[in-house]
């Protein structure tokens, strides 16, 4: 089964706001597993994708300050996971800070992520890659 480029695209988008609905409008844990589940598709496609389409593939080597690149590339869904946790279980005001907080660090770190991937950086003469 083949779907449109437009559907394609949106996959990702799709499976996030279906699991925000599923999220908020449901107190079941079933409900909330299936959109945990949804949210972590989504992430997945995203990342795949984000991967497969890079440009600059040389700096796909390098260590983001020696984090697993696991964890570099999902930190900002877990971000974003955190705060929609916050929204729907808190309301101390500070919490809601902290959680609009690390929801704008997330989705600063995707967009600067897409930029970087689309447009790669030019290397210098002066560029030497070490291999871990």
């Amino acid at each position: 089964m083949y779907l449109s480029k437009s559907l394609y695209e949106k996959t990702p988008f799709l499976y996030v706001a279906l699991a925000a609905y599923v999220f908020y409008t449901q107190n079941s844990f079933i409900a909330i597993f299936a959109s945990s589940i949804l949210y972590l598709a989504a992430a997945v496609i995203w990342i795949k994708r984000s991967d497969h389409r890079r440009k600059n593939r040389i700096l796909q080597t390098l260590n983001h300050f020696k984090i697993p690149q696991l964890i570099y590339e999902f930190y900002p869904f877990l971000f974003l996971a955190i705060f929609a946790a916050i929204i729907k279980y808190s309301q101390q005001a500070w919490v809601l800070a902290v959680g609009l907080l690390l929801a704008l660090i997330a989705i600063k770190n995707l967009i600067m992520r897409h930029q970087a991937r689309i447009n790669p950086v030019k290397l210098g003469k002066n560029f030497t890659h070490k291999s871990d």
